[in-house]
């Protein structure tokens, strides 16, 4: 069965030009027609592929300087988008796929058309207008090389949240990004009882996460409401802490929060 698109692809807007390549960039062996060339190009994905995040390629239509006559290689930058992006070459069947935030995949491309597709927004995940994907087509096959994935993250920090307070905000409006560990804890001096709720709540209404709480009598430190490592969550325009409570409970909530952007 043949693979299909899913969706409607809108074409990319701009010109695929060639660049030629110093003859120093091939490796033994491969003799590419017109010489070694690549094709750059960056994905915004807050103005191209339409509604369904699809954007196709035909590079006999390129109306690039220098011919372009096979697709050999593909190198992708998806190191400024929070959604995996996937290419689909439908003649071979083949789909390429490159996880949120990778700053460097290298695919050797088989295929021997000139048309394909990126899609963006995989499995319903959320494409923000930040998101940008930058790649690089070659009609050779570069050898690979070794990059080391970053790991710097951002941290949205606020202890002492009184369970008393309807909402606090975590991360400052007007920011989108994915949370990657999450650790949110409950303290509790008092001798009320009671119970509650709270919730991570992003600008858009959409929840991060919820929970609920009960408190009997004793004091209790650091009870653990939610902890997280390793996930991929987005938000979009920042994070609040939500809390209601059914009592005078004379709680504090302590959140910890490390987040990447976009």
């Amino acid at each position: 069965m043949a693979i299909r698109v899913p969706g409607t692809a809108v074409n990319y807007p701009n010109a695929l030009l060639g660049v030629g390549l110093n003859n120093g960039s091939l490796p033994g062996g491969q003799t590419p027609q017109n010489g070694p060339q690549c094709v750059p190009v960056e994905l915004d994905w807050s103005t191209m592929g339409g509604a369904n995040k699809i954007v196709g390629f035909d590079l006999g239509n390129a109306g690039g300087t220098r011919a372009f006559t096979q697709i050999a290689a593909l190198h992708v930058d998806n190191s400024g988008s929070g959604s995996e992006v996937q290419f689909i070459f439908t003649d071979t069947q083949e789909t390429y796929t490159v996880p949120a935030y990778c700053p460097y995949a290298l695919f050797p491309i088989f295929t021997k058309a000139l048309q394909f597709y990126c899609v963006s927004g995989i499995n319903s995940e959320v494409v923000e207008s930040t998101d940008t994907t930058r790649f690089s087509l070659f009609n050779f096959v570069p050898p690979p090389v070794v990059l080391p994935a970053g790991a710097e993250q951002n941290l949205g920090i606020v202890g002492g949240v009184s369970t008393a307070t309807a909402s606090t905000q975590i991360i400052p409006t007007g920011v989108n990004g994915t949370i990657e560990d999450m650790f949110i804890s409950l303290s509790m001096a008092a001798s009320n009882t009671g119970d509650g709720t709270w919730a991570l709540q992003d600008g858009s209404s959409n929840l991060v996460a919820r929970g609920t709480f009960t408190v009997s009598s004793g004091t209790k430190y650091n009870v653990i409401l939610a902890q997280l490592t390793d996930v991929a969550i987005r938000f979009t325009n920042g994070l609040s802490l939500v809390i209601s409570q059914t009592a005078v409970l004379g709680g504090t909530i302590n959140v910890n929060l490390y987040y990447r952007t976009p």
